[in-house]
């Protein structure tokens, strides 16, 4: 019996406990600067010009296209391998001597932010 009654004072107990809530109402809105990180990857080839890969594809080309061609049709054979040659090789050197780099940099933007008060 002493135990009903404890239990049922602690339930009257907790059926009138009223609890307070803060509601919050917007006031008005400031503008804040808020940073952001910008990253990107980008591909630099050298500013100088290097001719090492066109000169060896052209020599090369050169003595593989005097080596296809007979007669009087070596000296355009040649022509064309050493052109040939000469632009795969440039586009080899090229692609070789590129870098890729990772870049960053910090970008502010304004964020529009309300401001609350508290309302009981």
């Amino acid at each position: 019996m002493k135990k009903k009654f404890l239990i049922l004072i602690a339930l009257l107990t907790c059926a009138s406990t009223s609890y307070t809530y803060a509601h919050k109402e917007i006031v008005g809105y400031k503008i804040v600067k808020k940073p952001q990180r910008k990253c990107w990857t980008q591909t630099i080839q050298p500013q100088t010009r290097d001719y090492t890969g066109a000169v060896i594809g052209g020599v090369a080309g050169g003595l593989l296209g005097s080596q296809i061609g007979g007669g009087n049709a070596r000296f355009a054979t040649t022509a064309i391998g050493a052109g040939t040659g000469a632009m795969v090789g440039n586009s080899i050197a090229r692609k070789r001597n590129t870098r890729t780099v990772h870049k960053c940099r910090v970008v502010t933007t304004r964020v529009r932010v309300p401001i609350y008060r508290n309302v009981h």
